[in-house]
C-alpha cells in the first residue's frame, strides 16, 4: 500500500497557510487598535548661537534652553513645549560635558540650563554643554564665552569730594562752580544744606545755632527731662518679726512709691527710669503719657519712646508698691535717675536725678 510521508503533507499545506495569512492581513477590523509611535528616544539639541559677552563684576544670565528661561528654578520642558531641545522624554536637564573646558570664573552652569553668575576675571572660555532628557539621552554642544574687564574711570585730577571745592562741587575730579544755593536748611529732611546739598550731621558742631544732631538729623536743643512730683507712704507697719530681727531691725514698713514728671525731645527719642536701690513691686504701674512704652532695654529700668507724629512733650509716671511681706528698714531712701537717649547705650542727652526719703513712723 502507498503512503504519503510526513514531509509532503506538510508541503502541501504551507503555501495555503501562507495565502491565508496574507489575506487575513489585507483585512481590515474597525474595532482593531491604531498602532501609536513611541516617542522619539534621541535629542534634537542644536548648535545654539554663542551667549552674548559678559563684563567683569556685572551680573551674566543667559538660557540654553529656549524659550529663554528667567529664573534657575524654573523647568526646562515638560509642563510648557521647548523648541529647543526637542524630542525624547522631557523635562530636560544640563550638565557640562566632560574634557572640553569650564564657564569663566564666576559663572555656574544650573541644572535647567541658565547660564548664571557675576564674572571675576576677564577672558574667553570654550566649555561643552550636554541637553539630557529623562530616559538619559543626551546631545552635547560646544560654546564659546567672553568675560570683558571691568569698566575703568578716570582717576581724579583736582579734587575728591564737594568739600574740597568751598563753595562749589567735585565732578570727575574737577571742581566746578555752583552758581547758586540748590536747597536751604528748610528744604532739607535732616535740617542741614552744606553747599548746595542735603546732607546728615554727625556730630553738634555741624548744626547751626543752638541745635544738635541728633539721628543724624539737626534738631532744636530741646532736649529735656523732669521730675515734678514724688511720694513714699507706709502701706502696711509691721512689728518686730523674725526676719526683721534677724536682719537686725526696729521696725519694718511696706512702702507705695510714686513718681512723675514730664519729657520733651525729637520723635524717636527714649527716656528710662531707674531706681536705686531696687524697689520690687506688685499692682504698679507706669505710664508714658502720650508716647509709647518700650521693654525695659537696661535692667531694672522703665523706658518710654517717643513715636512719630507724637507730641514733643508727654508726661511720664511710675507707681510701685513694694511687695506685701517685704520688710524694709525704717531709713529707706531710693534714688531715682531719669534721663533722655538717642538709643539703648548712647550717650545721656539729659537727666534728672531726685532721692525720695521713705517715712520712718513707729520707730
Amino acid at each position: 500500500m502507498k503512503t504519503i510521508s510526513d514531509s509532503h503533507i506538510a508541503g502541501k499545506l504551507i503555501l495555503p497557510l501562507l495565502l491565508f495569512s496574507v489575506l487575513l492581513a489585507g483585512c481590515t477590523n474597525p474595532e482593531s487598535p491604531i498602532p501609536i509611535p513611541l516617542p522619539s528616544t534621541t535629542i534634537a539639541f542644536t548648535a545654539f548661537t554663542a551667549p552674548t559677552d559678559g563684563t567683569v563684576g556685572v551680573p551674566y544670565s543667559y538660557s540654553f534652553c529656549k524659550p529663554d528661561l528667567k529664573s534657575t528654578s524654573d523647568q526646562c520642558g515638560g509642563i510648557k513645549e521647548t523648541t529647543n531641545p526637542t524630542g525624547g522624554h522631557p523635562p530636560y536637564s544640563f550638565t557640562l560635558g566632560s574634557g572640553t573646558g569650564f564657564p569663566p570664573f564666576g559663572i555656574s552652569l544650573n541644572m535647567n540650563g541658565v547660564l548664571s553668575g557675576t564674572p571675576t576675571a576677564e577672558g574667553t572660555r570654550t566649555f561643552s554643554v550636554c541637553a539630557k532628557d529623562l530616559d538619559g539621552n543626551q546631545e552635547c554642544q560646544t560654546t564659546t564665552l567672553t568675560i570683558n574687564p571691568a569698566p575703568t574711570s578716570p582717576a581724579p585730577t583736582g579734587c575728591t569730594e564737594d568739600a574740597d571745592c568751598n563753595t562749589g562741587y567735585c565732578e570727575s575730579g574737577v571742581c566746578k562752580a555752583r552758581p547758586q544755593p540748590q536747597c536751604t536748611d528748610s528744604q532739607c529732611e535732616s535740617n542741614l544744606c552744606k553747599n548746595g546739598k542735603c546732607v546728615k550731621c554727625e556730630v553738634d558742631e555741624d548744626c547751626h545755632d543752638n541745635n544738635i544732631c541728633f539721628a543724624s538729623k539737626c534738631v532744636v536743643n530741646n532736649i529735656k527731662v523732669t521730675i515734678d512730683d514724688s511720694s513714699c507712704t507706709i502701706l502696711t507697719y509691721y512689728g518686730p518679726s523674725d526676719q526683721a530681727k534677724k536682719e537686725g531691725w526696729r521696725f519694718a514698713h511696706t512702702y507705695s512709691m510714686r513718681i512723675s514728671g514730664t519729657m520733651t525731645g525729637p520723635e524717636f527719642i527714649h527716656f528710662y527710669l531707674q531706681d536705686s536701690p531696687i524697689v520690687p513691686s506688685w499692682d504698679g504701674s507706669f505710664s508714658c503719657g502720650a508716647w509709647t512704652t518700650e521693654p525695659d532695654y537696661e535692667k531694672q529700668s522703665h523706658s518710654c519712646r517717643r513715636p512719630a507724629n507724637s507730641s514733643e512733650t508727654a508726661q511720664w509716671s511710675d507707681i510701685r508698691p513694694s511687695f506685701p511681706g517685704e520688710y524694709l528698714p525704717d531709713d529707706l531712701n531710693v534714688a531715682f535717675d531719669a534721663k533722655m537717649s538717642d538709643g539703648p547705650g548712647s550717650e545721656i542727652l539729659a537727666e534728672q536725678k531726685l532721692v525720695v526719703s521713705c517715712p520712718a513712723e513707729n520707730r
